[in-house]
C-alpha cells in the first residue's frame, strides 16, 4: 500500500519592508505633547520628539530611513526645500523612495533651513508611521481661546487672493493643502506670514 503525501502550498509573505512599516504603525499610536505655545496656550510635539519617537520604533522594526538628498528651488518667488528620503528594510535591503517638499520660511537662510528640515522630517516620519495629527499637534481643548474657525476662514481667503499669481506647480501643492485639516500653528504661521508680507509691501 502506498501512502499518499499532500503538500501544503506555501504561502507567499509580503514585501518585508511592508510588513515591518505594518508592524511599525501598529506599535505607535501617538507622540507625546512636549512643548508648549505660550502665546496660543496648546501643547504640541515637537519636531525633535516626534523624530526621536519614530526613530526608535523604526530601528525596532529594523526599518533605516535615510535623509539621500536635499534641494532648494523658487516656485513663484518663494524658495521651496526638498527632501529625498529612502526607506530600508535592513536585513532584505527592500527599498522604497520618497520625496517632501516646502516653503522656506525665517530669517538667516542657513537657520531657516535647517528649521524646514526638521519640519519635513516630523511630517515626513508621521505620513510613513500614518500617525493621527490630531494625537500631537492640536491644541489641547481645555484651554483652547485660538479663534480656530476664523483662522480657517482667513487662510482660505489668502489662498483665493494669491490664486491668480500662482504657478502650476503652486497649484499642485495647494491642491494637497486642506486648512480645515491644518493644526492651529500652522494656521497661524501663514497668516502671520502673509500679514508680515503686506506690510513689507506697504511701506516699500
Amino acid at each position: 500500500m502506498t501512502e499518499k503525501k499532500t503538500q501544503t502550498k506555501k504561502k507567499q509573505g509580503g514585501n518585508p519592508l511592508d510588513v515591518s512599516l505594518a508592524e511599525a504603525r501598529a506599535k505607535i499610536s501617538h507622540i507625546e505633547r512636549d512643548s508648549r505655545n505660550q502665546h496660543f496656550k496648546f501643547d504640541y510635539a515637537s519636531g525633535e520628539n516626534m523624530i526621536a519617537a519614530a526613530r526608535k520604533v523604526l530601528a525596532e522594526c529594523g526599518i533605516l530611513v535615510t535623509l539621500a538628498a536635499v534641494e532648494h528651488y523658487e516656485v513663484a518667488g518663494r524658495l521651496m526645500q526638498g527632501c529625498k528620503f529612502i526607506v530600508t528594510h535592513i536585513e532584505s535591503g527592500a527599498k522604497n523612495q520618497d520625496t517632501f517638499s516646502c516653503p522656506v520660511v525665517g530669517g538667516a537662510d542657513d537657520k531657516a533651513s535647517l528649521g524646514c528640515n526638521t519640519g519635513i522630517w516630523k511630517y515626513y516620519l508621521r505620513g510613513l508611521l500614518m500617525l493621527p495629527m490630531g494625537d500631537f499637534d492640536e491644541p489641547c481643548a481645555r484651554e483652547d481661546d485660538f479663534d480656530r474657525g476664523g483662522a480657517i476662514n482667513k487662510v482660505k481667503n489668502l489662498f483665493e487672493e494669491m490664486q491668480p499669481s500662482w504657478t502650476e506647480a503652486v497649484m499642485k501643492w495647494v491642491d494637497n493643502v486642506v486648512p480645515d485639516k491644518m493644526t492651529n500653528e500652522q494656521l497661524q504661521t501663514i497668516i502671520e506670514k502673509a500679514d508680515s508680507k503686506k506690510k513689507e509691501e506697504k511701506n516699500a
